[in-house]
């Protein structure tokens, strides 16, 4: 993982941990689940997730959604 991708996924998980904790609340709970979290969850850029796409078949992938580190697509085979 470059400097660039470690960075990037360390703001995507401290916001993860901030839409986890309830308004006003206890935000060090929810940020104590972030390294957990992420250290199971593969978390890909955008254009490593199209390349997997491209290399399993799939051609002309376009997102429809995303969502913190989710990502929706639509491609086909």
């Amino acid at each position: 993982m470059s400097g660039a991708d470690a960075q990037s996924r360390e703001v995507w998980s401290r916001r993860f941990a901030a839409y986890g904790a309830p308004l006003g609340g206890a935000m060090p709970a929810a940020d104590a689940t972030r390294p957990s979290v992420f250290d199971q969850l593969p978390v890909l850029a955008p254009e490593a997730e199209e390349a997997l796409l491209q290399k399993a078949g799939f051609g002309d992938a376009t997102p429809f959604y995303a969502a913190f580190t989710f990502r929706g697509w639509i491609a086909f085979a």
